[in-house]
């Protein structure tokens, strides 16, 4: 966890020294969960939000920092839950916080077109917890995940503001109390130019 934090930290330093320009990015994010996570909730996630900063080392090669959260939510009218070796039955109302933390890379194929098309890659820590609310008893499982994340989208360009569509895909391994944790997202952003 500690090495994790210390690339973040490195990648960072290293691309805002390099930096010809950089940009943020401001984007609303819907989840869809899969692998375990839709097992669990199988809901699409509206509520979400994406904060990146990339520092464009060239002028088609960006280094950055992302950070998000997308909170996924179900209401499951009678379902069973296992803890240890009991079980529950009865409503439940199912919660999970999904939060990647990533260096990110970045490549614009065509930099200078006003439809700019990108693909980047993430690598860092994905924080997942679960909250099982079962009347008065509540279940926490939660987990710090190492975390990778492809990324395909296109830009909208003009002089300071700019306008993102992108698709991600986030995977984080197992680790903690849960197993591995994986969704996808459709991010629609502002991008401010500097």
């Amino acid at each position: 966890m500690k090495k994790a934090l210390h690339i973040l930290i490195f990648t960072f330093i290293v691309s805002s020294a390099m930096a010809q320009s950089h940009y943020t990015s401001f984007q609303y994010t819907v989840g869809f969960g899969s692998g375990s996570l839709n097992s669990y909730i199988s809901r699409t996630s509206w509520r979400g939000f994406t904060l990146n900063y990339v520092n464009l080392v060239r002028p088609n090669i960006g280094l950055g920092f992302e950070a998000g959260w997308s909170l996924f939510y179900e209401n499951k009218p009678f379902e069973t839950y296992t803890s240890g070796n009991v079980s529950y039955s009865g409503k439940q109302w199912r919660y999970s916080d999904e939060v990647p933390v990533l260096a990110t890379f970045t490549f614009f194929p065509m930099p200078e077109s006003e439809i700019s098309p990108f693909a980047g890659f993430g690598i860092g820590i994905l924080y997942s917890h679960h909250r099982t609310d079962f009347g008065q008893y509540t279940f926490n499982n939660e987990a710090w995940q190492f975390g990778l994340r492809p990324e395909l989208g296109i830009m909208y360009n003009t002089d300071r503001t700019s306008l993102s569509l992108s698709g991600k895909y986030f995977y984080g391994l197992k680790g903690g109390d849960l197993p591995s944790q994986s969704f996808f997202t459709l991010n629609l952003g502002v991008v401010v130019n500097r």
